[in-house]
């Protein structure tokens, strides 16, 4: 790609990226027009001090929504015939740090007016005045007149999420369930599993499993567990078929040191065919979200094979915004109205006003998105390996991600659309210890700061800009390692960051000579002491 190419890829990310946080806005501001027109339902609810209140705090915010659309049309006629393409994209990456900022900061406000004049335990009758709030007429006893139970705020992103994110056949009627986080998603997953008794007898699960669930399942059911390389696929599947485990779970995509993908289609394709137990699949899809549709893969008349799904909605489906955590199960038939009781008895329904917080469901501006992280993804990958190939005295072995082709995946990850939007460091010996690793880190953010690229130190992944983390650091059930997770950038910014990763590798050195490093990991293994 030459320069002028780049130029023009790099001004077309940015104005996706507007796009993105336009839809945002518009759809925020319809969210507002629709309270506003409940508002009459208020006014025999509130005294007339709180009507007024809330009218005016929506008018403020709707003011606030379509100053920030008009300034922004005033933005795109001022650059209009600019020929200055680097002017131009300097102008664009102001303008959609300052629509991130402005939305993440006005999220929660959001939602907290939408369900201000609502109650938690709203009244479905009353003598004189009605406690439902704008949901008078809706509130059904014993039914839905209690939120930590299910609440209506809840049900219309439910059916949505469905519509736009999961693919299925004609005749499959699949349930969502929101949550308050994705660990709530999962508890309630296992709660549902336990009582209803479906765990007595062997429990498969990856070995790669995230860490956090890893430990719940090996300490709760102990001498029931086995553990299976996911991409191993004829020994988990032989496994399945000669120890009949009654639940199996595996992450579509791990987030662990190996970032191991199964072949969840040659998988199921073994077990539709021949397999005649009863079995439960549990899948989190977080880090593949909708562009894995496991649903597409199970047939009609496939009755022994259940399908669960669950997912963190705070990665992907919450567009970066990182304002408040969320889960979703999805699930059908009987398993999805008896996980919908264990959501009650579990209490891990998500609260009314974080439902507002997440942006509507919509498929098309999601795949834009996860396009995005694909391709930087991609590109971080194979720089960054092309790199370790030419570099003798290079700190890394290699970089784990499944788009590369020594990767155990690849050949059923190389035909993904979308494999990840994080990429592995993996260590040489005499580099592979904490304390090496946080040196790193920190060498990389000073390195950024330095070529004034912005790269932060943090956790998560599925946010606009790159970041950089030790993870697993406090588990005996993972490996702690760095992840690059990339972020939105435009392709020219992505260069920039490709440059710092490279530029500190170049300049990484132990400041422990490589002989005493090699016989600490030596004594480490011997004594079981995992990492220093």
């Amino acid at each position: 790609m030459n320069n002028e190419e780049l130029l023009d890829v790099s001004i077309s990310d940015l104005t996706v990226d507007l796009e993105e946080r336009l839809s945002i806005l518009k759809n925020n501001l319809a969210l507002l027009n629709q309270f506003s027109s409940k508002l009459n339902l208020l006014k025999i609810q509130l005294l007339q001090k709180s009507y007024k209140d809330v009218d005016r705090n929506i008018k403020f915010l709707k003011e606030k929504y379509s100053e920030s659309l008009t300034i922004y049309k005033q933005f795109h006629k001022t650059i209009e015939g600019r020929n200055n393409k680097l002017f131009l994209i300097n102008s664009l990456r102001n303008k959609k740090r300052e629509l991130s900022e402005f939305i993440r900061t006005h999220q929660s406000i959001l939602g907290s007016l939408l369900t201000s004049a609502d109650w938690q335990s709203p009244s479905y009758s009353y003598s004189i005045y009605p406690l439902s709030g704008t949901q008078e007429g809706k509130i059904l006893g014993t039914i839905n007149d209690y939120k930590r139970d299910v609440h209506l705020d809840e049900e219309d992103f439910e059916n949505n999420f469905v519509k736009e994110y999961v693919d299925r056949r004609a005749d499959q009627k699949i349930q969502a369930l929101l949550t308050n986080s994705g660990m709530a998603a999962f508890t309630t997953i296992l709660n549902f599993l336990l009582s209803e008794k479906k765990t007595e007898g062997t429990i498969l699960i990856g070995k790669s499993v995230y860490f956090q669930y890893k430990q719940i399942i090996s300490k709760s059911f102990y001498r029931s567990v086995i553990e299976i390389s996911e991409v191993d696929t004829d020994r988990l599947i032989k496994t399945i078929f000669t120890r009949k485990p009654k639940v199996v779970y595996i992450d579509s995509l791990s987030n662990s040191i190996d970032i191991p993908v199964p072949d969840l289609k040659w998988i199921f394709e073994s077990v539709v065919k021949s397999y005649k137990e009863e079995i439960y699949f549990i899948i989190d899809n977080t880090c593949l979200s909708k562009t894995c549709q496991p649903y597409k893969l199970i047939p009609h008349h496939c009755n022994n094979l259940h399908l669960i799904i669950f997912e963190s909605l705070m990665k992907y489906v919450h567009l970066g915004l990182d304002k408040i955590t969320a889960g979703i199960i999805l699930s059908k038939g009987q398993d999805s109205s008896k996980i919908f009781e264990y959501r009650k008895h579990s209490g891990t329904n998500i609260l009314d006003s974080s439902v507002y917080v997440i942006p509507r469901p919509n498929r098309l501006i999601l795949s834009k998105r996860l396009d995005r992280f694909q391709r930087n993804a991609f590109f971080l990958a194979t720089s960054l390996q092309e790199f370790v190939d030419n570099n003798e005295n290079c700190p890394l072995k290699k970089i784990i991600y499944p788009g590369l082709s020594n990767h155990p995946s690849y050949p059923w990850s190389r035909k993904m659309s979308f494999q990840g939007s994080f990429v592995n460091l993996l260590f040489r010996e005499e580099f592979d210890s904490i304390s090496q690793h946080k040196k790193f880190i920190d060498q990389a953010i000073k390195e950024a700061k330095k070529r004034n690229v912005e790269l932060v130190a943090g956790t998560s992944f599925g946010l606009d800009i790159t970041r950089i983390y030790l993870t697993s650091l406090w588990t005996d059930f993972g490996r702690p390692f760095i992840r690059i997770a990339v972020g939105t950038e435009d392709m020219m910014m992505m260069g920039e960051i490709a440059h710092v990763i490279i530029s500190t590798l170049s300049h990484f050195r132990s400041i422990v000579p490589s002989s005493v490093l090699r016989t600490i990991n030596r004594t480490k293994k011997r004594t079981g002491l995992k990492y220093l």
